[in-house]
């Protein structure tokens, strides 16, 4: 994927956006100055909850950036040239010059990413109790909690164990050290990418015929772009075998 902005280059690495991210920073913006911030902090401004919200989001958005950024990191130190990072609509992509050639290397890129994650998660959330016990500013801490729990459900939600999630690499590390098959290792975790794809579609239209319409059509459409991806994933490991 080519990024339509290159926002800098660290350790060689060219980290850029996708023009889709705009709309994802725009619509996080909203959701929170309309909804998530003044429900959890009430007695602010529009302005001030419009200012916190652009602030979270932009800050969301930092922290996927340092998620890709820990896939890259570990990568390099593994011997794989990493080429660029591209922010988009479903997060972010780092683009490897190479594979991995041993399970543990193909592990370590993988549970990366979420360890960053969870670790911000975690200071997030921290941050938002300790300014909560300084009796510090309502809409600070609640803006901290939000930050802090998106980052911790990325990191859970992205070691769901199928490919093209990170959890697929974890899978495909398991499956390789089992049976000492890269090859099969890797449409195996794009198998089980399939299965938690087409159960997240099967529940999207549930939840749709059961009245809830927007997080139904979410969860369908999300489900929908695992699916293409991991049968995007078997068929690339088909073609570079």
């Amino acid at each position: 994927m080519k990024s339509s902005l290159r926002l800098f280059t660290w350790r060689g690495i060219a980290v850029g956006v996708h023009w889709s991210l705009v709309l994802v920073a725009a619509l996080i913006s909203w959701a929170l100055a309309s909804s998530a911030l003044p429900n959890g902090a009430k007695g602010y401004g529009h302005g001030a909850y419009w200012l916190a919200g652009v602030a979270t989001a932009l800050a969301f958005l930092a922290g996927i950036a340092a998620h890709e950024l820990g896939h890259a990191v570990v990568a390099q130190r593994r011997g794989i040239a990493v080429k660029q990072i591209t922010l988009w609509l479903f997060g972010g992509v780092a683009t490897l010059e190479s594979q991995p050639t041993t399970w543990q290397t193909e592990l370590a890129v993988g549970v990366a990413g979420p360890v960053v994650s969870a670790v911000l998660g975690g200071l997030g959330v921290g941050a938002a109790f300790i300014l909560g016990a300084l009796g510090s500013d309502q809409l600070l801490r609640q803006s901290l909690i939000w930050f802090g729990s998106t980052n911790l459900i990325l990191a859970g939600f992205n070691l769901l164990p199928g490919a093209p999630l990170d959890g697929g690499r974890v899978v495909s590390a398991w499956r390789w050290r089992h049976h000492g098959d890269q090859v099969r290792a890797r449409q195996e975790a794009a198998r089980a990418g399939m299965v938690i794809a087409n159960a997240m579609i099967a529940v999207g239209i549930v939840a749709i015929f059961t009245g809830y319409l927007d997080s139904g059509l979410w969860l369908a459409f999300l489900g929908w772009f695992l699916a293409s991806a991991a049968r995007g994933e078997f068929g690339a490991t088909q073609t570079r075998h």
